[in-house]
């Protein structure tokens, strides 16, 4: 058995505490070292599910990037710069965003920051220049859109049947379910799952579902778009 395995118990603060503090788990007489902390592909998975170890991760990286961003930026010219954060700072913040997604906003909004305090440094300018002013200059997008943009675009991935087919089965559009034409068939609005606690408002079927039916028309037409000309549709309308 590899070292490399672990064991982690998930679930809610409140199903947990009703657990022993300890358990285990064997395979093969081997027992497996309970974590609270494990990188699985790129990505830090906690207890509860809440990110928070991960954010944390992906601070510490981005920090370290923008601290290369300012200690070069008496010397390189802005477009350089831009391309420095588009090739090293974006892709940590944008990777696996539909998994963490749902992180509590007070982690989701630390991450604002540090986009904000890279763009500042490229444009050399002071922290309280206008946060609006300063996406506009750099034509970036802010991190909730991007966000919001990319939950979609694999929303669209599961309708086309570009995802895997467990990913695909849980999106159901009402025309599946209904014969009647109603503003939301015709629209091709899905219909999201009815959560019988909080929590369930993060999973990505609801939180999916909910973002689909937020989108204009355009982007959902009766005829599926390719996921490049539905990126495209997405982004003519912000």
């Amino acid at each position: 058995m590899s070292k490399k395995a672990k064991a982690m118990l998930f679930g809610s603060n409140i199903k947990r505490a009703k657990n022993p503090d300890k358990f285990e788990v064997k395979i093969q007489d081997y027992v497996l070292e309970e974590v609270k902390l494990f990188k699985y592909l790129g990505v830090y998975l906690d207890p509860t599910l809440s990110w928070e170890g991960h954010l944390n991760h992906v601070r510490n990286s981005v920090n370290r990037k923008i601290g290369v961003l300012y200690r070069t930026r008496s010397f390189l010219k802005e477009d350089t710069l831009n391309t420095m954060y588009q090739s090293l700072i974006l892709p940590s913040l944008d990777y696996c965003d539909v998994v963490w997604g749902n992180a509590a906003k007070k982690h989701l909004n630390k991450l604002t920051k540090l986009q904000n305090r890279a763009g500042k440094t490229i444009l050399k300018v002071n922290r309280r220049f206008p946060t609006k002013d300063m996406l506009g200059c750099l034509g970036w997008t802010d991190l909730d859109t991007r966000r919001a943009r990319n939950l979609n675009v694999m929303v669209h991935k599961c309708i086309v049947k570009k995802a895997p087919v467990y990913l695909c089965n849980i999106f159901h559009k009402i025309n599946d379910y209904s014969t009647y034409q109603t503003r939301g068939s015709k629209q091709g609005n899905l219909v999201p799952p009815k959560p019988r606690a909080e929590s369930g408002k993060r999973t990505f079927r609801y939180r999916g579902s909910v973002s689909w039916n937020k989108l204009n028309i355009t982007c959902k037409s009766p005829v599926p778009l390719t996921t490049k000309l539905f990126k495209g549709a997405m982004k003519n309308l912000t």
